[in-house]
């Protein structure tokens, strides 16, 4: 675990649950501007029942200042202020990665 995923005193971040289509959680650290986003997995059917989303793969997004992200959790639709705000900001270093921790995971 590293320290961008940790409070100041060592405990992990917890993963904040969102609803939307696409993403299934996100973990935010103001200290280090860093943004680590959980998305859905693509539907995937199972025998004849309903398509299932799973979390997936996690990306992280730096630098974002704290109004974005109170912007991305305060939004109507997450997936579109994500894509708005995010997405489309080519000047943000992205990375994608292992789930920073499973301490604090969100559950679906």
């Amino acid at each position: 675990m590293t320290e961008e995923f940790e409070n100041t005193d060592g405990t992990p971040i917890p993963w904040q649950n969102v609803k939307s289509s696409n993403i299934h959680s996100l973990l935010y650290n103001p200290a280090h501007k860093i943004l680590a986003v959980r998305f859905l997995t693509k539907k995937v059917k199972t025998d004849d029942t309903e398509a299932i989303r799973e979390p997936g793969a996690v990306y992280t997004y730096t630098p974002i200042n704290p109004e974005t992200y109170d912007a991305l959790v305060g939004a109507q639709s997450v997936g579109s202020a994500f894509h708005r705000l995010i997405k489309t900001n080519k000047t943000l270093t992205v990375v994608k990665m292992d789930a920073p921790h499973k301490e604090g995971q969100a559950d679906g």
